[in-house]
């Protein structure tokens, strides 16, 4: 179906493919960017069908920079952001009710895609010209936007949501928090992302023939040093956290009261808690065995409760 739905010179394959029933296709075949899109194309590179997801690279830089207004327009920050659903116009705002559109960080996930075909591909130009200036601006944009909390002055995103979920305080349930697992997993390796790819562009290196070279230039590795101040200061320095019951917490209980909530649906469709574990790599089961094991508790509560009932959640 890839292959056929995304090749160069098209769009990007969207939420139903290229082929709908009638005028209006289902959710107006749109890009949900808060998993649907990046699950398409997660097994590319790795199948070597690298043509497949070359439509990613223009698409990504066209909604980067639509996604400037937004960030300056909505938040007052630079650089670029995009929520959790855009269309062929790459419209960057929230689209529609904030428990459905409000994932700050969806953007910046789909723009890990464009690290990942430079980590397959190790084209140097590519990394200069193409992936570093998006993953520049989402740095920048991450920098300014994420917000101070508690005595330590962590630093989370927020308001935000985990896709599509909720939870319960005080006998009331809601869909917007602070720093939530997702958010923080993305933010952790957008930063990681940029600043590795610093590195291998020879852009950081005084010695390097590329360093001051207009492609460094557009790169803006100056930003790595504060990407790399700030991704310390992220709950757990950016790792996931671990509830008093071994769970992978999905949203953030360091912000007053949170520490008390409850989530009402164990097997909600969305997986986002275990982004570190996939599409990341944060959680690895020698590396990391506490991590492990409390993903494991996660994926088997949300399956002995309906999780994974849909095609693509089970995939997930």
């Amino acid at each position: 179906l890839l292959i056929a739905a995304s090749r160069k010179g098209t769009q990007p394959a969207n939420l139903v493919g290229i082929w709908a029933e009638g005028l209006v296709s289902p959710w107006s075949g749109d890009y949900h960017i808060n998993i649907n899109l990046q699950m398409m194309y997660w097994a590319a590179e790795a199948l070597n069908l690298h043509e497949t997801t070359e439509p990613l690279t223009p698409w990504m830089k066209t909604l980067s920079k639509s996604g400037e207004n937004a960030a300056q327009c909505l938040y007052g920050a630079p650089g670029w952001v995009a929520h959790g659903y855009t269309d062929l116009w790459m419209n960057a705002r929230p689209l529609g009710d904030s428990k459905w559109a409000l994932c700050v960080t969806c953007g910046a996930w789909v723009a890990l895609h464009l690290w990942d075909s430079y980590r397959y591909s190790r084209d140097g130009v590519f990394l200069r010209r193409d992936v570093l200036p998006v993953l520049a601006g989402s740095v920048e944009f991450f920098i300014a936007y994420l917000e101070p909390v508690g005595p330590s002055g962590t630093l989370v995103t927020g308001p935000s949501h985990s896709p599509e979920n909720s939870f319960t305080w005080n006998s009331k349930n809601f869909h917007l928090t602070m720093g939530t697992a997702l958010d923080t997993a993305v933010v952790h390796d957008v930063f990681s992302a940029f600043i590795d790819g610093c590195a291998d562009s020879g852009c950081l290196d005084w010695s390097s023939p590329w360093n001051g070279h207009r492609d460094c230039v557009l790169a803006r590795c100056n930003l790595a040093k504060m990407a790399n101040q700030t991704r310390a200061r992220l709950p757990n320095a950016g790792f996931p956290s671990v509830d008093t019951e071994g769970y992978i917490d999905e949203f953030y209980r360091g912000t007053p009261g949170m520490e008390r909530h409850v989530i009402p649906d164990f097997g909600h469709r969305h997986f986002s808690p275990l982004f570190a574990l996939h599409p990341g790599d944060q959680i690895q089961r020698h590396a990391s065995p506490q991590l492990a094991e409390a993903a494991s508790k996660v994926l088997q509560r949300k399956l002995a409760h309906g999780g994974g009932h849909t095609g693509w959640s089970a995939a997930w």
